[in-house]
């Protein structure tokens, strides 16, 4: 495998007392361990700072990409030259699982999206609302009903959900952490630490199209605080009922969706920036505290991003199916109050 260079990637584990001190060939380790595990090496920096071969794979590392609840991890990779094949690696571990179910939801969750979103409302409007014993459901893939709301514009009589659902991808697609999910799982490029990506496939950052579309993204979330406000106006009515106060399956499932959405989007490098991100002096800027807390807040939500994003998407294409389900009478919703 043609290397070209040895890489330390650090994210801190809490209560081991490892740091990295620089990501390249210079790195040097403060407070290094004596060894680490997967290795045969005692201590694998100091026999490349020696420049001795480190021709493997170690590291030590809790972090995952859909449960990091328990993150850490102090690795070491060899990165792969643009002449090693694509999938070509020394890695011993299952490299390949994560993408692999990346992959999975991604194109599931993107059949059953475009399906729905043409079947629905081919079929009118009892297919993606459910008004019965009271209760009001709406599927997310419609929120908010522009065809109800506009009842005279012919537009959105049509295939109203491809005039929701576009921000909600757009927003995704630009996301930081769904960047990396696709990179990986669909374009392969690459598709994991020190696994090779085949030739050079003329990457130039995000300075050229359709990447440097990425850019867009802090305006995109802009708008889709709109859409998480017409979400929580739907979690309303999806716990009201005629009677009053109520709550059934699809009060749960239509909160879940909006809850989730929402932390997915409060977790936003974005909003993390608005706040505080782009503050060199908290105490000098105006509503500094207030700022700082909301921060702090944010970048605390920030580190299981990646969680809310995978649990936001599941949830919303689950609300829609549930949802489609009650309406079309296959199933009934369970009231329990």
């Amino acid at each position: 495998m043609g290397v070209s260079s040895l890489r330390f990637l650090f994210i801190r584990e809490k209560g081991a007392g490892f740091e990295w001190a620089a990501d390249g060939p210079s790195a040097t380790p403060l407070n290094p361990p004596t060894k680490v595990e997967g290795t045969k090496n005692p201590n694998p920096v100091h026999e490349f700072q020696q420049g001795k071969p480190v021709p493997f794979f170690f590291f030590r590392c809790t972090h995952s990409y859909f449960f990091p609840f328990k993150s850490g991890c102090i690795m070491a990779y060899t990165t792969p030259a643009m002449k090693d094949r694509l999938g070509q690696t020394f890695r011993r571990d299952s490299w390949w699982a994560t993408p692999s179910a990346m992959f999975l939801v991604f194109t599931g969750f993107v059949i059953y999206a475009t399906i729905a979103a043409i079947v629905n409302p081919a079929a009118g409007p009892d297919r993606y609302y459910y008004d019965l014993d009271g209760a009001h459901f709406l599927s997310p893939f419609y929120s908010p009903n522009f065809h109800e709301m506009f009842p005279g514009v012919a537009a959105f009589r049509y295939f109203p959900a491809f005039w929701v659902v576009w921000l909600p991808i757009a927003f995704r697609v630009t996301c930081y952490y769904g960047r990396k999910a696709y990179y990986r799982s669909i374009l392969l490029n690459p598709a994991g630490c020190a696994v090779g990506k085949g030739t050079d496939r003329g990457y130039k950052g995000e300075t050229a199209f359709p990447w440097v579309i990425n850019n867009l993204h802090r305006y995109f979330f802009y708008l889709i605080v709109l859409l998480v406000l017409f979400h929580w106006k739907h979690f309303y009515d999806a716990f009201h009922f005629e009677g009053g106060f109520g709550m059934s399956i699809g009060s749960l499932v239509v909160a879940a969706d909006t809850i989730l959405l929402t932390l997915y989007v409060a977790s936003c490098h974005s909003f993390r920036h608005l706040l505080g991100g782009n503050v060199d002096c908290f105490s000098c800027a105006k509503a500094g505290h207030l700022r700082y807390e909301g921060w702090k807040g944010v970048s605390w939500l920030n580190q299981f991003h990646n969680f809310f994003f995978w649990a936001s998407l599941i949830a919303v294409g689950f609300a829609d199916f549930y949802i489609r389900m009650i309406a079309m009478g296959k199933c009934a919703d369970v009231r329990f109050f």
